[in-house]
């Protein structure tokens, strides 16, 4: 069977990894992406003999296997910094360790003395200092990070850089070059991602659009969306990117490794670049925060998948519920007009006493999402 109309090779990518990842389905995958379980082995197979090379249409000789001389070794180490000049000695070490499966690897130390006197410079951003503390969710899928890295120009369009990080693996969910940030961009990707990997317990995101807005109501209709498919929204603190911490330092990451002093056609083509990094990001690039394993190690997709139905919100029996106007948002309380957002305009949304008479709370599902005083309506 034919491939499905997209880049060929991020097809094959996109196949390897979710056969790499624990749990999957080969017969499920095929019918996603369109084509046999022979073609799917046929690129298993060459993926296994030659990496991401082999994926590709055309032939590449393996590499050659180390010998015992210190020679054979030296030519080993400095054609894998040819490979990945940005990588220092100690990711080269846990990449030979644990990705090449040598034994006997030197120390650090000796992998950085024979790139030296080879004559040859790792590539570096600006320094900073390592993390003295880490932070992160026991399990993947419990906690995504997402946002938008700064936009760039290319020769024909501006790119949006869409990045999802899972929080317990730092594994990349996406890594998508978007025209824009726009609500519904964003949504049509996490819609093909949720597919692909099922969905998190908790996206955390910025206070900016698309995932932010001002006014009465912080709501979005894209955080509606994700509270009906039961994904709680998080935000990081204003002025905190730290927050995100993880995401941003994997922009950095992106911004050395691939968009650093590099001109693009469009945003199709800087996408063939990140198909290929990201592939290497997941399960070649050893990660310090995970004893030099790969993220690919450690990730596997979500227990829960998609729903081919938008859940409906449900409230308890003797609940106050209202339906907020589809025009405005707004809903009728004891009297009264009020506002609940323009987001959950044509929703049912549920209303709660506080601990103050003349105040109530509105709700969506179990969210909540503001507070209004009895008789100040809109």
């Amino acid at each position: 069977m034919p491939w499905k109309e997209e880049s060929v090779m991020s097809q094959r990518i996109k196949m390897i990894e979710q056969i790499l990842l624990p749990g999957t389905s080969v017969s499920e995958i095929c019918i996603q992406l369109g084509i046999s379980r022979k073609t799917a082995y046929k690129w298993l197979s060459r993926y296994e003999e030659e990496g991401i090379a082999g994926l590709e249409n055309m032939s590449r000789e393996p590499h050659n296997q180390p010998q015992k001389s210190t020679e054979a070794f030296e030519d080993i180490v400095i054609n894998t910094h040819k490979e990945y000049p940005y990588w220092g000695p100690r990711k080269l070490r846990d990449y030979l360790m644990h990705i090449e499966k040598l034994e006997s690897v030197p120390s650090h130390t000796t992998l950085g003395r024979i790139l030296k006197r080879s004559g040859y410079k790792v590539i570096t951003s600006y320094k900073s200092s390592p993390a003295t503390s880490r932070f992160e969710r026991e399990q993947p899928n419990e906690l995504w990070q997402m946002d938008f890295k700064g936009s760039f120009m290319t020769n024909k369009n501006r790119c949006h850089p869409l990045t999802i990080l899972d929080d317990c693996s730092r594994y990349s969910i996406e890594l998508y070059a978007c025209k824009n940030e726009r609500e519904a961009t964003v949504k049509e990707r996490l819609i093909a991602i949720f597919k692909d990997y099922g969905l998190p317990k908790q996206i955390n995101v910025d206070n900016g659009p698309p995932w932010g807005c001002s006014g009465l109501s912080s709501v979005t209709s894209l955080k509606i969306w994700l509270y009906k498919l039961g994904v709680h929204v998080s935000y990081s603190a204003p002025f905190h990117p730290q927050t995100n911490g993880k995401d941003e330092r994997f922009h950095r990451t992106l911004k050395l490794e691939v968009l650093h002093d590099r001109k693009y056609k469009s945003c199709q083509d800087i996408q063939y670049a990140f198909d290929s990094w990201q592939h290497i990001y997941n399960f070649k690039r050893p990660h310090e925060a995970l004893n030099g394993k790969t993220p690919g190690s450690r990730y596997h997709v979500s227990d829960k998948k998609f729903p081919d139905k938008l859940p409906q919100p449900e409230y308890p029996s003797g609940a106050i519920v209202r339906k907020a106007r589809e025009k405005d948002g707004a809903f009728n309380f004891k009297g009264g007009v009020y506002y609940a957002g323009q987001a959950l305009g044509g929703e049912y949304i549920e209303l709660k006493e506080t601990n103050k008479i003349d105040e109530f709370a509105v709700f969506f599902m179990d969210q909540f999402i503001r507070k209004c005083k009895i008789g100040v309506t809109i």
